[in-house]
């Protein structure tokens, strides 16, 4: 899934900056039935030893890959300290609100969903600097 991932990130149509671009690219593709089905797969996979041992691996490569191309889209984000942990943020909430919005696919609340998280990665440098 990830070529689909990147191209959907630098490509998304409708978008009018780069944060939106990102997100509503990601977005769709977290809307696909190949990832419906990976949902389904992670949902297995703490009771089937086989399944996780064989997951990890690619999730792994997955976040690195997800990681790197984020760092190439954001570069002046990257060098904030926390940013890879504001990415896996971001990955992590859109996984959630695929399993919570995919049963109504309302998308008044897609929309709120991606504007709210837009509006976090935007006060990313903030967010980011290091606690005192």
């Amino acid at each position: 899934l990830f070529p689909r991932f990147r191209a959907s990130m630098r490509a998304a149509r409708g978008a009018t900056d780069p944060v939106a671009r990102a997100l509503l690219g990601l977005w769709t593709i977290f809307k696909t039935d190949e990832v419906r089905v990976l949902h389904e797969l992670y949902t297995a996979a703490p009771t089937e030893p086989a399944l996780r041992a064989a997951l990890l691996p690619i999730l792994a490569t997955h976040r690195t890959n997800i990681q790197d191309e984020a760092r190439s889209l954001f570069p002046d984000l990257a060098a904030l300290p926390n940013f890879e942990a504001a990415v896996d943020f971001v990955i992590t909430a859109m996984q959630g609100a695929a399993l919570v919005l995919f049963a109504g696919q309302d998308p008044a609340r897609e929309r709120a969903f991606l504007e709210g998280l837009a509006l976090l990665v935007r006060s990313a440098p903030l967010l980011l600097q290091p606690v005192s």
